[in-house]
């Protein structure tokens, strides 16, 4: 038994034997790490990509908002000078235009809401559609703020037709303007700051 035991030791002791289990646990040791270390690279590779694209999208997404609702204030600026002037002829020409605006904003707008708060969150959702400012006077999300501009300037549009008295209108749809001016302007700082603190993080983990 000692025999055995001892020829057993020999056999595992010899230069050859210890060179083979090196090479072998050299080959298993080498292909636990290029695994490890392919799969570290596969998932930094794929968290660049999804971010680079979320960035992507969230750029898209801000210049498709921004750019529906400058269209529609342009043009309600527009019928709101031309009906202080009385030119009521290029107010039906530019209203036509204007009401294909409202479509394509109305037809966007819950895809836009959903788009808003799954790239810059909860929060800055609510600035552009806060559901909750259905009826209320004074509402501060923009998409609420261009409704009630809107309907003012339609109002005032509306009272010229009839040839009524419409001072009290034509006030209300001018100061109805300031206000979405003012909540645009606001609503575009938001984005372009959430903007750029995306690609600042976007820099850091690429650097990383």
């Amino acid at each position: 038994m000692q025999n055995k035991d001892k020829k057993n030791s020999t056999f595992w002791n010899q230069p050859l034997v210890l060179e083979i289990i090196g090479f072998i646990l050299t080959i298993i040791v080498g292909s636990w790490l290029t695994y490890y270390f392919n799969q570290i690279s596969w998932k930094n590779k794929t968290n660049f990509e999804i971010h680079k694209e979320t960035l992507k999208e969230a750029i898209q997404v801000e210049e498709d908002i921004l750019s529906s609702a400058k269209k529609r204030i342009y043009n309600l600026n527009r019928i709101n000078t031309k009906l202080e002037n009385n030119r009521l002829s290029d107010v039906k020409k530019i209203w036509d235009k204007y009401y294909k605006t409202v479509e394509e904003w109305n037809i966007n707008i819950k895809i836009n809401e959903y788009k808003v708060k799954y790239l810059f969150g909860e929060k800055i959702s609510l600035l552009f559609l806060d559901n909750n400012e259905n009826n209320i006077s004074n509402p501060k999300s923009l998409h609420h703020v261009i409704r009630k501009t809107h309907n003012s300037v339609n109002d005032f549009r509306k009272c010229k037709k009839k040839r009524e008295p419409c001072k009290k209108k034509e006030q209300d749809s001018k100061e109805k303007l300031r206000i979405l001016k003012n909540t645009y302007n606001e609503f575009s700082k938001v984005l372009y700051k959430s903007i750029n603190e995306k690609k600042k993080l976007f820099r850091l983990n690429n650097e990383n």
